[in-house]
């Protein structure tokens, strides 16, 4: 999770999943939140047995496939919450184009320096649970953020005898969340 696969100048594969899956007794093989961008491919799923969950991912750019799955692999691949984007062609062999499907997408993700997403992504808060696709969050951003709105009201007392009155305002601030988005903070 996590990883900006770019193999842009020496034009190697993305991930190649091969093998058998289900002999690790794992279940289902998880990738989420990776950045997979100009490489020859961007997944390539040549195992013949188990089971894949693909989420949360960017997969663009890819000279070949963006998710390919071989004719004989028999895995059972769940894939949501993902931009598949300009790549030749996006989906390939046994997999259908997902767009429109699982809440993936087919959009330029509009990558800023180092693959980080400029404001205008349609990646951000596209995940699964409003979480950001790719491996990366906003240019810029050191982690998430929780906005709030709320209304505060204070009694304002006057020595001048005269009836206190209540005010009211509506404050909106900005949390920075500390540890991983979505563990409890200890």
């Amino acid at each position: 999770a996590n990883n900006v696969i770019s193999n842009k100048n020496v034009g190697g594969d993305g991930i190649i999943i091969k093998g058998n899956l289900s002999a690790t007794g794992q279940g289902f093989l998880t990738i989420n939140n990776n950045t997979i961008v100009a490489s020859s491919s961007g997944i390539q799923v040549l195992s013949e047995t188990g089971g894949i969950n693909f989420k949360n991912n960017i997969v663009a750019s890819n000279r070949g496939g963006g998710i390919y799955q071989s004719s004989t692999s028999t895995t059972t691949i769940n894939i949501s919450y993902n931009d598949v984007w300009g790549n030749n062609p996006n989906y390939e062999n046994k997999i259908t184009d997902q767009t429109g499907k699982n809440s993936n997408i087919s959009a330029d993700p509009k990558f800023g320096t180092d693959y980080c997403l400029k404001a205008d992504s349609p990646a951000l808060g596209s995940g699964e649970f409003g979480q950001h696709m790719g491996a990366k969050g906003p240019c810029g951003d050191a982690g998430p953020v929780l906005n709030l709105k709320f209304k505060m009201q204070r009694k304002i007392e006057n020595n001048d005898k005269l009836p206190a009155k209540t005010e009211e305002q509506t404050q909106k601030v900005s949390v920075k969340l500390g540890g991983n988005f979505g563990k409890p903070l200890e």
